[in-house]
């Protein structure tokens, strides 16, 4: 299966009234295992590897769950157009992301802007689809030139 289908079916099964307690026994029924616990932030892997953290807030229950799809490291050290031409691509590595989410899930999206998002997210770029109790969001990060470029599926509870 596709990484992209299988991050989002995973995610579509995390339900967000769960709380940071229950995550590891809940996450292991579903097949992940458990790779680190720092802070508020869980991190748990498919049998692939793929990683899944889950963040909670200061109550303990689900702030929000994330997956990058895409990651470049070491942006830092690129020229200045090496550096635009990778942005570019990540940007092109979003979009095709939001097509295969979107085929996953047609017709719901949202919106297609980080101005509109309902949740506090930093990103350069963020389409949203409503679950329900949660939204599921494809967003492209990069915070600041030091940090990874990061194409990311998250689920957030509504209210998050």
């Amino acid at each position: 299966m596709p990484l992209i289908d299988r991050v989002v079916q995973a995610l579509r099964r995390v339900d967000p009234r769960w709380n940071a307690a229950e995550l590891p026994a809940r996450l292991a029924a579903a097949g992940l295992r458990p790779v680190q616990a720092k802070g508020r932030r869980q991190t748990f892997a498919d049998a692939d590897g793929q990683r899944f953290s889950f963040h909670a807030d200061a109550a303990g229950g689900l702030a929000f769950a994330e997956a990058d799809v895409e990651v470049f490291l070491g942006a830092e050290a690129l020229l200045p157009a090496d550096y635009q031409a990778t942005l570019a691509e990540f940007e092109a590595r979003y979009r095709r992301t939001v097509a295969a989410v979107e085929a996953m899930l047609p017709g719901g999206r949202a919106f297609d802007t980080p101005a509109a998002a309902p949740h506090d997210r930093q990103a350069l770029r963020a389409t949203l689809w409503p679950l329900g109790a949660a939204d599921l969001m494809v967003t492209l990060q990069h915070e600041d030139r030091e940090l990874p470029i990061r194409v990311v599926i998250a689920l957030e509870p509504v209210g998050g």
